[in-house]
């Protein structure tokens, strides 16, 4: 991304983040200054340091700017980041595919236990 495209995409986030209230723009703010980019990620807790919130409800808000404001915000293991290129993009979407599939296989787990025990009922 050329600076000009980050600076115009800073601007458009942080436009939107005037409307969105102290913490959530606090939040959101420091996504953009500090943790552009999976090498800067930040944890939920060194968020709510910044705020008067709580780590909980920080991830809330994180949740809240993906959906309501469609800022691309990610967290793979251990903070979260601003999705600043195609290939840190990718890395996001293997990540959530590879947590589908464990999900899945322990449904299929999980119910094929309880049928073999209901069979025991």
């Amino acid at each position: 991304m050329s600076l000009e495209e980050s600076h115009r995409q800073y601007r458009q986030y942080v436009d939107r983040a005037d409307a969105i209230g102290d913490d959530r723009q606090t939040v959101l703010n420091t996504l953009l200054t500090e943790a552009r980019g999976y090498d800067n990620r930040v944890s939920a807790k060194a968020l709510a340091e910044r705020t008067t919130v709580s780590a909980s409800t920080v991830r809330d808000i994180v949740r809240e700017l993906q959906r309501e404001f469609d800022v691309p915000v990610a967290s793979l293991g251990n903070g979260y980041f601003l999705i600043e290129s195609p290939e840190e993009l990718d890395r996001v979407v293997e990540s959530y595919r590879e947590e589908i599939a464990t999900k899945r296989e322990r449904m299929r787990r999980i119910t094929a236990a309880y049928n073999r025990a209901g069979a025991d009922r």
